[in-house]
């Protein structure tokens, strides 16, 4: 079984959204995340989910580094700001050095929460094989109706 794109929905805004305490953004080097005197995880907020995703919906600038941070590999959330759980994670393509003096920061909308529901995808592409099917009109709504109650 899985979630309909409303649940998914739900989840990424009782999760990232509307709970009672703040997410953290956190980043990581290839050895863990970053540990100097200069760093700590900060808040961040999301948009509203859209198509099963949420992105960032402000900049998120970390403190001048006063000393060299390493190579940024990675960023996570997290339910707290210090420990907690992690929430999400994610692989930074272009790693960055940061060195003393230097300053990380996302833009908005470059953190992305995304949930896949392949079930949910398999779905939609089902029906979309069918509209795009010769079978007649009848049948084709009668599949699709099956389908559609399907549950995912």
């Amino acid at each position: 079984m899985g979630l309909t794109q409303e649940g998914i929905h739900k989840w990424l805004n009782d999760t990232f959204r509307d709970s009672a305490s703040p997410v953290y953004l956190a980043l990581f080097t290839a050895s863990g995340e970053v540990s100097a005197p200069s760093y700590t995880r900060l808040p961040i907020t999301f948009s509203a989910p859209a198509n099963r995703e949420i992105t960032n919906d402000a900049e998120v600038k970390f403190p001048i580094a006063a000393e060299e941070w390493g190579d940024i590999t990675g960023a996570g959330i997290f339910d707290s700001e210090t420990a907690g759980i992690r929430l999400d994670e994610s692989t930074i393509t272009d790693a960055r050095f940061i060195r003393s003096n230097d300053q990380f920061y996302v833009p908005p909308g470059n953190m992305i929460v995304r949930i896949r529901n392949t079930d949910l995808e398999a779905k939609k592409n089902a029906i979309d094989l069918v509209n795009a099917s010769s079978l007649p009109a009848g049948d084709k709504t009668a599949i699709i109706n099956k389908i559609e109650a399907m549950v995912v």
